[in-house]
């Protein structure tokens, strides 16, 4: 599957980011896009939780490619297929990302003792 995707070029320059990067900052563009729709298609949690991986370390080389540091604050795999984390309400605040503990994403991410069953 090939995206086509503009990479924001007024941004490059402002950014001081070398045109020769342009190809490699679509390309990951389109793999981000890609495995977001892998997403949308997949049935097998654990294939999920990969697909998840692997787009959350493309959002980090995306904000580190634009010279920007990696935070995930700024990430929105909220918005992801699989994901039952509330999106109004981590679209409005970008200070606190809300998940919700049963989350077949962001679970793992949750894995602490909250002290609830004693």
């Amino acid at each position: 599957m090939k995206l086509d995707y503009e990479v924001n070029t007024k941004l490059m320059k402002k950014l001081g980011i070398s045109m020769d990067k342009k190809p490699e900052i679509k390309a990951m563009y389109q793999e981000r896009e890609r495995l977001r729709k892998e997403l949308e298609v997949c049935t097998i949690e654990e294939d999920a939780k990969q697909l998840f991986k692997a787009f959350t370390q493309n959002e980090y080389s995306l904000q580190r490619i634009w010279g920007f540091e990696g935070d995930w604050r700024y990430h929105k795999g909220y918005k992801l297929n699989w994901c039952t984390c509330p999106v109004l309400d981590n679209d409005d605040y970008n200070e606190h990302i809300h998940y919700t503990l049963d989350c077949p994403l962001h679970k793992d991410l949750l894995n602490i003792d909250w002290g609830l069953d004693k």
